[in-house]
């Protein structure tokens, strides 16, 4: 990402299915990565390409999941990403700082967390309170349907006023 390419706002649900959600929060946040599931045969350590991987999940699935796709192809290092935690309902702000990986230790599958892509996060707290805040509505309403990962349009001055807040790095974003 140049200083002219703005970055893209994404949401991410962080929901496996039968996986408690702080527990996939807390796995993701303590490893620096957010990811999702759809998961395809593969041995413990083995690395499995972008090739490979639409390979063995077409064989698995029937097609290849169009989160997954966008989680690949879509989002680019430097976008900023919205994950939420709960209870506390709280959210985290995330900007990607690396490519897609297909993640085969054990720890990774048994969280449903494989298709991966290293993050740095901020804590931004519970932003439903800012009642003033047209774009912190659209961030909110965005959690409550679609897609596991989906763009969020209208909210780039919040997010990156939330960054630059929050940053934990001397990676402000412009």
């Amino acid at each position: 990402m140049t200083m002219h390419d703005p970055a893209t706002v994404w949401r991410l649900q962080l929901l496996p299915d039968g996986i408690d959600p702080k527990r996939v929060v807390a796995f993701c946040h303590y490893r620096s990565v957010l990811g999702m599931g759809w998961s395809v045969k593969a041995d413990p350590g083995e690395n499995i390409s972008w090739p490979e991987y639409v390979k063995r999940s077409k064989a698995k699935y029937g097609s290849l999941d169009p989160n997954v796709l966008r989680w690949k192809e879509k989002v680019k290092i430097g976008d900023l990403v919205w994950a939420r935690t709960r209870p506390p309902r709280g959210y985290l702000l995330a900007r990607v700082t690396g490519e897609w990986r297909y993640e085969t230790t054990p720890k990774f599958v048994d969280a449903d967390m494989v298709n991966i892509r290293e993050v740095e996060f901020v804590s931004v707290g519970d932003i439903s309170h800012m009642q003033d805040s047209d774009e912190a509505n659209k961030v909110v309403q965005a959690f409550r349907r679609g897609w596991t990962l989906q763009k969020v349009n209208g909210v780039d001055n919040l997010s990156r006023d939330l960054w630059n807040q929050h940053c934990p790095s001397t990676s402000p974003i412009d």
